[in-house]
């Protein structure tokens, strides 16, 4: 977005908490301005105001300190998550497999789309499409895969550092994480732990452990997956479902989260692992009512 907006000759800077993983800064272009770090400086920048992109509310906003200078400014809200609160002063939620499909046929309209651009959503849409194989790739996602593909997105690079390069630490992990998996009504559910401490042992950076999740979903008879992450301040559920018929949303709703049917999450402070796993079991018996064998 912030590539297309320069493009059409606005003046635009994009903002992330934490820098983004090594895959996705190989796929973004040099001159990309982004500012990162919990302190920023945006006086140099005369705003008039402030896109958020694919956050369903302003608990979840990854905003810079001092925040209320940022939203003293009109916000504009896109996001194609459903439960998104409706924040700001223009609203658009769309039933979308990405917000970056969202963008990419609004910029495409608009005559904005750069082959910079074009690349940067093309790996959000493969990111949320799982490289479009997930329930959610629609005869329009890939639609709109072949308009970015028009527009000059490097297709083969962005699915060569998404799904062909990973560290060998990473690796270890997913061995570890599948070694220690449990199981719960008839194979159903399968949840594990994943400690901070052996990330950080491993010499992983927390961003880049998307997708770990998906190891559990991929076992055959699992219908939802759930992976447990204890923080210092909390504990963190993350939630992914085979299929619309065991939707994972409503769980983290339940602990204080929300998402798609097909891929939640939540945080609960004060949760010890033997409560989050009660809790899990719990909530999961909402879903798999019958507990039965299938």
């Amino acid at each position: 977005l912030v590539q297309a907006l320069i493009a059409a000759g606005k003046q635009a800077v994009g903002y992330l908490q934490a820098p983004p993983p090594s895959r996705y800064r190989k796929l973004l272009a040099d001159d990309t301005p982004i500012l990162t770090g919990q302190q920023v400086d945006l006086s140099p920048y005369s705003l008039d105001g402030v896109v958020c992109v694919d956050t369903t509310g302003m608990d979840r906003l990854d905003a810079p300190c001092p925040v209320q200078e940022l939203l003293n400014r009109d916000i504009c809200n896109l996001d194609h998550h459903l439960d998104n609160h409706r924040f700001g002063n223009a609203v658009w939620i769309a039933e979308a497999a990405a917000t970056a499909q969202m963008l990419a046929v609004q910029l495409d309209h608009l005559n904005w789309l750069t082959p910079a651009a074009a690349t940067a959503l093309m790996t959000g849409l493969v990111m949320d499409t799982g490289g479009f194989r997930f329930p959610n790739t629609s005869a329009d996602a890939l639609r709109t895969a072949a308009l970015l593909m028009d527009a000059g997105a490097d297709f083969d690079r962005v699915m060569d550092h998404m799904f062909f390069r990973e560290k060998f630490a990473r690796r270890l992990l997913e061995a570890e994480v599948l070694k220690q998996t449990s199981f719960a009504y008839d194979g159903r559910l399968a949840y594990a732990v994943l400690r901070p401490e052996r990330v950080e042992a491993l010499g992983l950076d927390p961003a880049e452990l998307e997708g770990l999740i998906d190891l559990l979903r991929s076992i055959d008879g699992v219908e939802i997956a759930c992976l447990l992450q204890p923080q210092p301040d909390c504990m963190r559920f993350s939630l992914r479902a085979r299929s619309g018929r065991f939707p994972v949303n409503g769980i983290a709703h339940d602990i204080g989260g929300g998402g798609h049917l097909l891929a939640a999450g939540a945080k609960r402070a004060n949760l010890t692992l033997a409560e989050a796993e009660q809790l899990l079991l719990q909530l999961a018996g909402k879903v798999f009512p019958d507990h039965e064998s299938q």
